[in-house]
């Protein structure tokens, strides 16, 4: 992982195509390892930074955006901003610890 981003160069056809971002390694590893064992799925890109997902929507092309709610860096709804700003819109869902 570089600039808090990794990322997956091929894709396979017919499988949902994550993007995870989760500044909790452990999580974010931990989700993609089971969601890649899932024949549905596929996991394109896994960052550890709010301000990661600038530009996130041109370089993973995500059918799904799976995210935390707090992270150090862009708030949620700045994230979110950023990954509506695309003509092609991902679906986004937001998990989180805090209540």
């Amino acid at each position: 992982m570089t600039n808090g981003r990794t990322q997956k160069t091929t894709t396979v056809p017919g499988k949902l195509r994550l993007l995870l971002i989760d500044d909790h390694p452990v999580l974010l590893y931990s989700l993609a390892m089971y969601l890649e064992q899932q024949n549905d799925f596929e996991v394109v890109g896994k960052l550890s930074h709010g301000d990661a997902c600038v530009g996130a929507n041109q370089q993973y092309s995500p059918h799904v955006v799976v995210m935390d709610l707090c992270m150090p860096g862009l708030n949620v709804h700045q994230r979110m901003q950023h990954l509506m700003a695309d003509p092609v819109k991902p679906s986004i869902l937001i998990l989180t610890s805090d209540l």
